[in-house]
């Protein structure tokens, strides 16, 4: 069960990754409305990935004091 944490863990960290370079790519002179639409969602996503990720690490750290 603990390699399902852990999943969830880097998951997070992997659509935060995402999410930076879809904003990475909104600086470029070619963006377009559709990468700012794009972006936001991966925002979106890596932002509520993150709370799961959170709530991973104190399941996590509950299971391994026990």
């Amino acid at each position: 069960m603990h390699d399902a944490l852990y999943t969830l863990i880097e998951d997070a960290q992997r659509y935060q990754k995402l999410a930076n370079r879809a904003d990475e790519a909104l600086s470029r002179p070619a963006a377009v409305s559709q990468d700012e639409e794009l972006a936001a969602f991966l925002q979106q996503i890596a932002r509520e990935s993150q709370h799961r990720a959170e709530q991973a690490k104190r399941l996590l750290a509950q299971r391994v004091a026990e």
